[in-house]
């Protein structure tokens, strides 16, 4: 009897793992399904050719450095999404809370800034960069943020690592280093744009407050990293050069 019983429960447990793993395989299938339909939309894109892309199980993302486009697509369905360079407004790299890398497009919402103007999600993502919360020894995820000029979907977050891994070993490194690149080609992106586009100057450092109060905006705009330093320089002597 007790031989039995053994049995039974043996069988049961075997059953249970058959139907774990045809469940596991079966959602596998399904992911690939969905992301050969994402790679179907960009190629089916007129002008989007994908030199770059990367998916998490949550989220797939492509870009195209000729064109200065970013495709996206987001679980379940994997529907394609496509935004020009013109549209992302910063990226940054974190290490569980902490931002490692992080670049804004200054020189088009820059003005924004000036009078205390924080435009919406950009000023609680600057806010972020301060955060501090992780180990010495362990990184917990390596996360790529995307901010996008889209009142649907104002952040795109990209997971390069979402299981705790030792500080400087392969799997943080390796995630680490393509989160970087990331980064870096999107940053390419930003950049121009900004290049090809005039420096907004907010009407309120045009005709209100003294020099020196101007100044000191320019000066929180720097810090925030919202200026460049030429850009500051080139600012402060005009402000200097007002009533000459």
């Amino acid at each position: 009897m007790e031989v039995i019983l053994f049995l039974l429960i043996v069988a049961g447990i075997m059953a249970l793992l058959v139907r774990r793993s045809n469940e596991r395989s079966k959602a596998r299938a399904e992911h690939q399904g969905a992301l050969a339909g994402f790679d179907s939309q960009m190629a089916a894109r007129s002008g989007f050719e994908k030199t770059r892309w990367h998916a998490d199980a949550f989220v797939a993302v492509a870009l195209d450095s000729n064109s200065n486009q970013i495709a996206y697509a987001e679980a379940p369905n994997y529907l394609a999404k496509f935004v020009e360079a013109r549209k992302l407004i910063s990226v940054t790299v974190y290490e569980d809370q902490r931002s490692i890398t992080h670049t804004h497009r200054g020189r088009q919402i820059g003005a924004a800034y000036i009078g205390n103007k924080v435009a919406g999600s950009a000023g609680a993502v600057i806010g972020a960069l301060g955060a501090r919360s992780h180990s010495e020894d362990q990184v917990n995820r390596v996360t790529l943020r995307i901010e996008l000029e889209d009142a649907t979907k104002p952040v795109l977050d990209v997971e390069f690592l979402r299981a705790p891994a030792p500080r400087a070993s392969s799997f943080h490194e390796k995630a680490n280093r393509e989160a970087r690149t990331w980064s870096s080609l999107i940053t390419a992106m930003i950049r121009s744009i900004d290049e090809a586009t005039p420096h907004p100057i907010s009407p309120e450092m045009e005709v209100s407050g003294s020099r020196l109060e101007m100044l000191e905006k320019l000066a929180t705009l720097k810090e925030r990293g919202t200026l460049t330093q030429e850009e500051f320089e080139a600012e402060k002597a005009r402000i200097l050069g007002l009533g000459h």
